[in-house]
């Protein structure tokens, strides 16, 4: 597959709408198919963009008690 991360670029930046256009054009922009990825390409995209996994952040929570 030989991708590079500019090639996915206008999709990291966001400026697809991948909800609002053909799913044939989501296909083309994602660079897949209605198959999925491949072993190799799916290793290729890790090793490129990283696990996909929401950040954790942690909330501090201040409780002020009045009496």
């Amino acid at each position: 597959m030989g991708e590079k991360p500019e090639v996915l670029d206008a999709v990291l930046k966001e400026t697809v709408d991948l909800e609002n256009i053909p799913i044939e054009e989501v296909l083309e922009n994602l660079r897949c198919s209605r198959e999925g990825l491949t072993t190799e390409a799916a290793q290729e995209r890790l090793a490129i963009f990283g696990h996909n996994k929401l950040e954790e952040k942690k909330v501090l929570i201040l409780c002020f008690l009045f009496f």
